[in-house]
């Protein structure tokens, strides 16, 4: 159900709670359970904008774990969460920067 959750949810705060779900699952089982395509993280990036922090941090940690596809796709995402920078959390902020750092060894400029 929560993969379900996961491709059809358009709630950012639903889909937060989601993926938080899905990593406790995939941290007790071993194995990742979470496939991203292009509509699950386009709708994981849009919920940036509509969850509270907390949901906030739990989609920039699993985007921390995920690796993009290509140069473009890093840099998409870099683009969608650099305003987090200023955020008044700072796990939200924290996160973003660690976000920011891993995906800037897929870049080549």
């Amino acid at each position: 159900m929560l993969k379900t959750l996961l491709q059809n949810e358009p709630n950012g705060l639903v889909l937060a709670n989601c993926v938080a779900s899905l990593q406790e699952i995939s941290l007790t089982c071993g194995k990742d359970l979470i496939n991203v395509d292009a509509g699950v993280l386009s709708r994981m990036l849009m919920a940036l904008n509509e969850c509270n922090e907390w949901g906030q941090v739990f989609i920039l940690d699993y985007l921390t774990r995920y690796s993009p596809k290509d140069e473009k796709e890093a840099e998409m995402v870099i683009d969608r969460v650099i305003p987090r920078l200023s955020h008044i959390n700072p796990a939200v902020v924290f996160g973003s920067i660690k976000l920011m750092v891993r995906y800037l060894d897929f870049l080549s400029n």
